[in-house]
């Protein structure tokens, strides 16, 4: 991370969950944490616990930095509700006396933070992760949202620095507009350390000779991820082998679609899966889809981690999320197709399998 935050040598980071815990924001606050301990900075965070649980915890974790798993008693509105945060982040303010605190939003156990006084006087960094959208919620969840911002106004009125992972994402965001005069924009690292080179320079899995093009999917099974798309241009192309690695509450309709097509021989679900499994996914593909039709998915790490690996990456080119903006950067073949339309998806895919096939050949 770039600014003076950076040679603070007591970082707090206030964060939602944390890996093994799948998803974005987990990945995004470790490797955060891991180039900044290997940095010389004394980091530590406070998150959730994955699992249901009255007390809190304290683990190492394999970098060598303390986390705090709050007790989390439910999740409502995706939101953890977790009592015990107050009391684990007040006894760690008073242990580590940071010089600085990471907060990355959206995070409702956060707002404890307006509420106490030492913390008011220490600077705030809020990584900023996403935009709560509430478009596609019920009723409840847009009363859930109206009482959430008031909360989250307040926060970015009290940070020092907000951290915005690309000019796109924050050129579209109505949230950060009043606050862009404190906003910065600094890409997402991926802690490449992580990744063996071993692993990453492995040679792809050999492949039949009458198999297609080998398509990767890596995401919550949820609706704006989109992998039904995935699945109707997968249904289309001739050979073509798509794996979706997640799990989420869209799985039964992402099922009835592969039997309704009858492609349960080219479309496999193989849920959640470990870190190294995952490498070896990356290994197996051609290239990475990423098909989100919405701004909740505001940048793609996993793009990042299909590069690590020299794969391509194909995104939906919604309107401002980062994606696009990502695929520029670091995906010289990656390519971008409208949101949510499988014939342009499809056109592309056959295009990049035509070329594979030229390379395979010759």
């Amino acid at each position: 991370m770039s600014g003076h935050h950076e040679n603070a040598e007591r970082i707090l980071h206030i964060g939602k969950y944390f890996p093994p815990h799948r998803g974005g924001m987990e990945t995004v606050l470790r490797d955060t944490m891991n180039i900044q301990h290997r940095a010389g900075i004394k980091v530590s965070a406070i998150v959730h616990s994955s699992h249901r649980a009255w007390r809190s915890e304290r683990d190492i974790s394999e970098a060598g930095y303390p986390v705090h798993y709050a007790g989390r008693l439910a999740t409502i509105f995706f939101a953890p509700l977790s009592l015990g945060f107050w009391w684990t982040l007040r006894s760690e303010m008073r242990r580590v006396r940071p010089d600085c605190i990471y907060v990355h939003m959206p995070n409702v156990s956060a707002f404890f933070l307006l509420l106490m006084r030492s913390s008011r006087a220490i600077p705030w960094v809020i990584y900023w992760h996403a935009d709560v959208e509430t478009s596609r919620q019920g009723a409840a969840m847009r009363l859930f949202h109206t009482v959430y911002r008031q909360f989250e106004k307040r926060l970015l009125k009290r940070a020092e620095t907000i951290i915005v992972t690309s000019p796109p994402y924050l050129e579209h965001s109505n949230t950060l507009g009043p606050f862009k005069d404190r906003c910065q924009i600094e890409p997402i690292q991926l802690d490449i350390c992580r990744i063996p080179e071993s692993i990453r320079l492995k040679p792809q899995p050999a492949r039949a000779k009458s198999e297609g093009l080998r398509i990767l999917c890596v995401g919550r099974l949820t609706y704006y991820k989109d992998f039904l798309t995935a699945i109707r241009a997968t249904a289309q192309l001739e050979d073509a082998t798509t794996r979706i690695i997640g799990e989420g509450n869209e799985r039964a309709s992402l099922e009835q679609l592969v039997d309704t097509l009858r492609v349960a021989d080219r479309v496999h679900l193989l849920g959640e899966v470990t870190e190294q499994d995952l490498w070896a996914q990356y290994q197996w593909c051609d290239v990475l889809c990423l098909p989100s039709i919405e701004r909740t998915e505001a940048f793609g790490v996993v793009i990042l981690e299909a590069a690590a690996f020299g794969k391509p990456s194909i995104v939906a080119d919604t309107e401002g999320s980062g994606m696009s903006w990502v695929v520029e950067q670091v995906s010289p073949k990656g390519h971008r197709f409208v949101a949510g339309d499988e014939y342009s998806l499809v056109s592309i895919l056959q295009s990049v399998q035509q070329t594979l096939a030229h390379e395979i050949t010759t």
